[in-house]
């Protein structure tokens, strides 16, 4: 894989670190700033609007620039952001510098994975697709544990200065190995055309089944650290390791998802989103014990993983005449599915529906989400040939 497609990889480790990091350092915000955990966990909300709502309007706003200068660009203002947070004097200051980086977030994400692409023949596109994604992943397995550390043991201000600074030597990082493009300017690059161009029923249903697969998936995860510690009795001291188990096999899922995706593209979205549904309902007969759970969790973070490569590929082919903006409004399908899932299980288990049961809340969307693409591909005649 070209060097630039690792530095891409470290500035999405950034970004997934800062997205995810916060959790953990609520209870610190919210006795620093005066302000109860309800009230900080809108930092959360706050930021996953910005991804979704922010991020489209960036990218339409500087599609007139290269995207090398874009990337420099975006990762200055996370950078800005952080400095911000980490300055931040009150509740109301930190979430205006959590808005801006979020507004970097899903724009980077859009213009990193067209830049991955270009760098790699047409038949690794999925790889480098799946080194971005990995960037995520591997967040969660060590930026995000690590950041809470550091800022339960020097402060929740120290995460944000090291996160910042981070990103700045990433900025170095492309700035030396990304090769220099021309502007993307031109007749695609208007707004109404690059809207015109997403419209299509390819990438539109690729939308769709991107956020309902997350709806199912967050619906469960937003409370599975409840679910193992009272449902399958797992110990508290044991949860680290049953979400790192989780962690390690989502990032093997998505180098796995990127090598199908060059290969089997529309069998990997069928097959892959239908074994989620299988996925789901491991998760929910192995909640009677915490023995087989551990190699439960890292099938199921393969599993869950999987497709996602694949549904960047074909949201890129639909719109290549707006790769920027169809790339990032993944990111939005994606953030909207996360906030949608995360309100649907608090809503169950304020409905009375057991802690237990929330995994058929994902075989429900699983099933769903498989039904969306197998009519997505069938309406597409060149997808049902490669099929």
């Amino acid at each position: 894989m070209p060097i630039a497609v690792i530095a891409l990889f470290l500035g999405a480790f950034c970004v997934g670190t800062t997205e995810f990091v916060v959790a953990g350092l609520l209870p610190e915000v919210a006795r620093d700033l005066d302000v109860t955990i309800p009230a900080a966990g809108y930092l959360i909300t706050a930021y996953a609007l910005g991804v979704a709502i922010g991020g489209p309007v960036l990218t339409l706003g500087i599609a007139r620039y290269s995207r090398k200068r874009n990337l420099l660009l975006l990762l200055a203002i996370f950078v800005a952001g952080h400095l911000w947070c980490a300055t931040a004097g009150t509740y109301e200051s930190l979430l205006s510098g959590r808005l801006l980086v979020a507004l970097s977030h899903g724009s980077y994400f859009g213009v990193a994975g067209v830049v991955a692409v270009s760098l790699v023949p047409e038949n690794k596109r999925g790889a480098a697709i799946a080194w971005l994604f990995a960037g995520i992943s591997v967040a969660n397995i060590l930026g995000v544990p690590l950041g809470t550390a550091i800022g339960n043991w020097l402060g929740w201000r120290a995460t944000f200065w090291i996160i910042g600074g981070a990103a700045l030597l990433v900025m170095g990082a492309i700035a030396w190995t990304v090769p220099a493009d021309k502007s993307t300017a031109s007749e695609g690059s208007r707004i109404a055309s690059q809207v015109k161009a997403i419209g299509n029923q390819q990438v539109l249903m690729a939308y769709l089944t991107f956020a309902v697969m997350l709806i199912g998936f967050w619906s469960f995860f937003t409370f599975v650290a409840p679910f193992l510690t009272e449902v399958v009795q797992v110990d508290q001291r044991t949860l680290p390791v049953m979400l790192f188990l989780f962690g390690a096999g989502a990032t093997l899922g998505t180098f796995i998802g990127g090598k199908l995706a060059d290969q089997i593209p529309q069998r990997t979205l069928i097959i892959g989103i239908s074994a989620q549904a299988v996925a789901f309902l491991a998760v929910f007969v192995a909640g009677a014990g915490p023995i087989i759970m551990g190699g439960v969790l890292f099938g199921f973070g393969v599993i869950m993983f999987v497709p996602a490569a694949s549904i960047v590929n074909r949201v890129l082919e639909g719109a290549s005449a707006a790769p920027d903006l169809a790339s990032t409004l993944i990111s939005t399908a994606a953030n909207l599915g996360i906030a949608a899932g995360a309100a649907l299980g608090a809503q169950l288990l304020a409905g009375g529906v057991g802690l237990g049961y929330l995994p058929l809340s994902g075989v429900v969307f699983s099933a769903l989400a498989a039904g969306v693409i197998l009519i997505s591909i069938r309406k597409d005649p060149r997808s049902i040939v490669g099929l």
